[in-house]
């Protein structure tokens, strides 16, 4: 949401964490995208991965804002109902 203003799963880096706490007041996609545009061009450019967009899976219109632990407790569930339905 940070650099394209659509929700999207990432490698959090200074700019996200820094621009984090903010993220409710940025605009929709393309206008963050825009707006962010200038400082992704630069970094690549720099080839510094502060400021860079790292997005990381795939399908950003599945990301959840969830925890860690969340994630791994869901995964596991998942597994245990999928094993238990091949045991049978």
């Amino acid at each position: 949401m940070i650099f394209s203003g659509k929700w999207a799963r990432g490698i959090k880096n200074k700019f996200v964490v820094e621009m984090q706490r903010n993220e409710g007041l940025f605009p929709d996609f393309p206008i963050q995208n825009t707006l962010t545009q200038e400082i992704r061009k630069t970094a690549s450019a720099k080839n510094n991965p502060d400021f860079l967009s790292l997005w990381s899976g795939q399908s950003p219109t599945l990301a959840k804002n969830q925890t860690v632990e969340s994630l791994i407790q869901s995964i596991i569930a998942e597994a245990k109902k999928i094993g238990s339905v091949e045991a049978r």
